[in-house]
């Protein structure tokens, strides 16, 4: 890389470093509003790495660029990468079995996958829910404050000594973290949803807003490829539909042959995954779990030496799966393995992928995955089945990484239903961005978004922006307001103009509103073409969806069935072209 500045004595001592970067250190900055100071000088920061011995070469090279008082750099600064310090939660180190001694490394299986740093990046928003299909649900203390309940999910039964397959698989998604009791868990803030191990199950997740559901299970296995009967396919196209992925064990050897194809893990649409170990250093004279083999005992004398777990071509991706200490039945702890172990773990590392951005389609989510994978093909003897362990070993702090370039925003959002939105301001106006914030606009029927005085608003939060029915806001030439969320589970609710001048608001009406059967949506969009419309529940799934074509500008009227759909609250969105026009209404039984 060569830099040209206009000050020569600057171009000849660059000249003698080779350049590997050079880019600005803080590439948002140029998003912020120019009032803003302090962003503007932030454009002005470059950043410069040299090749070689950096040590001695970045210090030559300050005190070169120092000695010329060039009117081109203000200030030139030595600076070292940044070590991340991460904070575990409080159930890491200390918990369950590591205190008792049963198993003083009860969290391998999450240093493995880089845990502690994905959660750098996210814990997950508690939005965001994983269905799990399973059997034998409990109650436990260390993931009852996790599960939802709605009216299909799966009974939950006492603690007992019963089978807990599903508080297993619970246990290794999303046990409650940081709570000072029991274990950690990947899905760190993310929430349960607890259904029947069954195709039912996975639409009945989808139905409830899952982002993700996890198959720990299988209908059966054959030493082929299968295509999937119709409705199973339906099943899969809806989730698809819904932008819901599914994640199911690929099998734990314990029927027909290690290749076989177990179901649905292998069909398409569905990512399978396999176990690998997690615990010990590969020559470790435990010879079992060590970390990254498929093989389960290394000892060629082991009579268990040849144990694996399914290892095929429509394997996705491996995840811990030997020994791990999880929930357990009557409120314990205690290890197990299996894919129905590994599983659960790439089904929180996509929930956490979706709470970067709840857009993200189940392909893309796949492909975070399986693209930021580590590659394990050449970990002991792996290689005897290059091609059948998918793309290597779950990464989940590189996947969550890679996704941030794609988190989500919006140009517009007035309405997120999320927990805890508030922010006010007491003299009706905030402008400004407001990170790490919920921001709550237009409380009590009152505009407390005001674009006066010619100041240009902007609201960013991470979590949601909720603006009053009441509040509009619309742009004129010399003033603008946009809102943004980074990131957020549903945009709904009415429109706002953004960046327009002198239009006319454009917007739609329901009625009758509310409702117990029909509703009919009246609008005057000034548009000619094809129209969609989706009514979304209040977890952002589809439910219904109408398309039509206006021929003739003006008012349109357009009537949708809802009498099936249960009571509460919709939102309605009509997509014409690029444009987004949103509205609600309250569906109530006779």
């Amino acid at each position: 890389m060569t830099l040209i500045f206009n000050d020569s004595n600057l171009n000849k001592i660059f000249k003698n470093y080779k350049i590997s970067k050079f880019e600005k250190e803080y590439p948002i900055a140029d998003s912020f509003p120019d009032y803003m100071t302090s962003a503007v000088q932030l454009r002005l920061v470059y950043q410069v790495r040299v090749s070689g011995d950096l040590k001695d070469k970045i210090k030559k090279l300050k005190k070169d660029i120092d000695s010329t008082n060039s009117p081109d750099i203000d200030t030139a600064i030595q600076t070292n990468d940044p070590i991340v310090l991460s904070t575990p939660p409080n159930d890491y180190y200390n918990c369950f079995a590591c205190t008792t001694g049963n198993w003083p490394q009860a969290h391998h299986h999450l240093d493995l996958i880089n845990a502690l740093s994905a959660w750098d990046i996210t814990k997950g928003l508690s939005c965001i829910k994983i269905g799990l299909s399973d059997i034998n649900f409990q109650h436990h203390v260390d993931l009852d404050n996790k599960v939802n309940i709605t009216s299909i999910t799966a009974p939950i039964a006492p603690a007992s000594s019963n089978s807990s397959h599903g508080i297993e698989v619970a246990g290794m998604a999303g046990a409650e973290t940081n709570n000072n009791t029991g274990i950690s868990s990947l899905g760190y803030n993310i929430r349960l949803n607890y259904y029947t191990s069954d195709y039912n199950g996975i639409v009945n997740a989808i139905y409830d807003g899952c982002k993700v559901v996890n198959c720990s299970w299988y209908i059966y296995y054959s030493s082929s490829l299968d295509l999937p009967p119709s409705d199973v396919q339906n099943v899969l196209t809806l989730a698809q539909s819904n932008n819901v992925t599914i994640v199911a064990a690929a099998g734990n050897n314990n029927s027909g042959t290690p290749t076989d194809y177990f179901y649905p893990a292998s069909y398409n649409g569905v990512i399978s995954v396999t176990a690998v170990g997690s615990q010990y250093n590969v020559g470790d004279p435990s010879n079992a779990n060590w970390k990254d083999c498929h093989r389960e005992f290394t000892n060629p004398n082991d009579p268990n030496y040849n144990h694996t777990y399914q290892h095929n071509d429509r394997v996705d991706i491996c995840a811990p799966g030997y020994y791990i200490e999880t929930t357990v039945a009557n409120n314990n702890y205690g290890n197990d393995g299996g894919t129905f172990f590994a599983a659960p773990l790439v089904s929180a590392a996509a929930a956490l992928l979706y709470s970067i951005n709840p857009f993200f389609t189940p392909s893309e989510i796949e492909g975070y995955i399986k693209n930021n994978a580590a590659n394990i093909y050449g970990v002991y003897d792996n290689y005897l089945w290059t091609g059948k362990l998918g793309a290597g070993r779950l990464d989940a702090q590189a996947s969550v990484k890679a996704a941030l370039t794609k988190a989500y925003t919006a140009n517009y959002c007035n309405s997120c239903p999320l927990e805890n939105t508030y922010l006010t301001d007491a003299s009706n106006s905030v402008s400004g961005y407001f990170y790490n914030k919920n921001i709550y606009a237009g409380s009590n029927n009152s505009n407390v978004v005001s674009t006066s005085n010619s100041i240009s608003t902007t609201l960013v939060a991470t979590s949601s922006i909720v603006l009053s029915p009441e509040f509009d806001a619309v742009a004129t030439a010399n003033i603008s307001f946009s809102a943004r969320i980074e990131p957020c589970t549903i945009v709904a609710g009415r429109a706002i103009s953004n960046n327009v001048t002198n239009k006319k608001k454009e917007e739609f009406k329901i009625y009758p509103n509310p409702t117990n059967n029909i509703i009919i949506i009246a609008s005057s969009l000034f548009y000619k073409g094809q129209v969609n419309i989706d009514v979304i529940n209040s977890v952002g799934v589809v439910v219904r969806r109408a398309h039509k074509k206006t021929d003739a500008m003006g008012v349109d009227k357009t009537e949708i069935d809802v009498k099936g759909l249960p009571s509460g609250l919709y939102y309605v969105i009509i997509r014409t072209g690029a444009k987004q026009y949103n509205n609600k209404f309250i569906k109530i039984s006779k």
